[in-house]
């Protein structure tokens, strides 16, 4: 029972300062719109605002990344926020296996 209980002490939501739970700002909702994610919970989009801003800076500056490593960073991203967004996991697993 205690293991069980650490374990949820530990939950990735609980490391997110909760003051940073508002959703991003009217910069990002543009490529949230492209890629329709402004649906998602601030929590999660606070865990990928590196990569909404890193999309927001390429649509300013008119550039595409081809960087291998960029690219799967961006599908595992994308694969984790489907899987969510169609209930085949959960808030607390999108955003663990995104931050891992």
């Amino acid at each position: 029972m205690n293991t069980a209980l650490a374990y949820f002490d530990e939950s990735p939501l609980k490391k997110v300062d909760q003051e940073k739970l508002r959703k991003p700002e009217a910069e990002y909702s543009t490529v949230l719109e492209l890629l329709g994610w402004d649906d998602l919970p601030g929590v999660l989009l606070e865990v990928i605002s590196d990569e909404l801003e890193s999309y927001e800076e390429q649509i300013r500056e008119g550039y595409c990344v081809m960087d291998q490593d960029v690219l799967a960073r961006r599908h595992r991203i994308r694969y984790w926020i489907n899987a969510y967004r169609d209930g085949i996991c959960s808030l607390a697993d999108t955003i663990e296996r995104i931050q891992s």
